[in-house]
């Protein structure tokens, strides 16, 4: 199951339009409300689906969300990890500098829980700039040298993998955050 949680600036109805490869299934309900909370569930295991959410005012002005995507799990697979947002670094110097990556800890069927962080300097993740491979911590450090000034520099994007230590499943990918590291420049103050 997935829980989607939206709102709206006026009253609205609450309804999730779903499916594999298109929105085909709706669920919901035209209670008018400002907090939406649908749950979807009866999902299938490994699957990528397709959503949008739609709310229609009391005035019938429908609302809809741009197409979204979201994967389900492998049964016996960990839930994905949850992110600590990083910052990024600055420095006066052209030094480098060490990053640390967090995420939430999860739990697997078996117990044991490994953790796979990646980096890359593609949202695609085409190219990884740094891998932590199978790791049983929370946390990833990455030495990044300074290669531009702030205003000028290529973020890098960055997620996290859990698995069971002991089956191997795979969660999915958590969602993918971001960070710079530059030079700090007297235009920068």
């Amino acid at each position: 199951s997935i829980t989607i949680d939206w709102t709206t600036n006026e009253k609205a109805t609450t309804y999730v339009e779903y499916g594999i490869s298109a929105p085909i299934a709706s669920t919901g309900d035209g209670v008018l409300s400002y907090s939406h909370h649908v749950v979807l569930s009866g999902l299938s295991a490994s699957t990528t689906y397709v959503f949008r959410v739609s709310s229609t005012d009391g005035l019938r002005k429908v609302a809809l969300s741009p197409l979204s995507t979201f994967s389900t799990s492998q049964v016996g697979a960990p839930m994905e990890p949850t992110l600590v947002d990083n910052t990024g670094r600055g420095s006066w110097t052209d030094v480098s500098t060490p990053i640390t990556l967090a995420w939430s800890a999860v739990t697997a069927p078996s117990g044991g829980v490994q953790y796979r962080a990646v980096a890359s300097t593609s949202p695609t993740f085409a190219t990884l700039a740094y891998d932590s491979g199978y790791i049983a911590t929370t946390t990833y450090t990455v030495t990044v040298p300074y290669t531009s000034y702030c205003d000028s520099v290529t973020p890098y994007y960055w997620r996290v993998i859990a698995r069971d230590a002991v089956t191997l499943i795979e969660s999915p990918w958590s969602r993918t955050d971001d960070f710079i590291v530059c030079w700090w420049t007297d235009a920068d103050w």
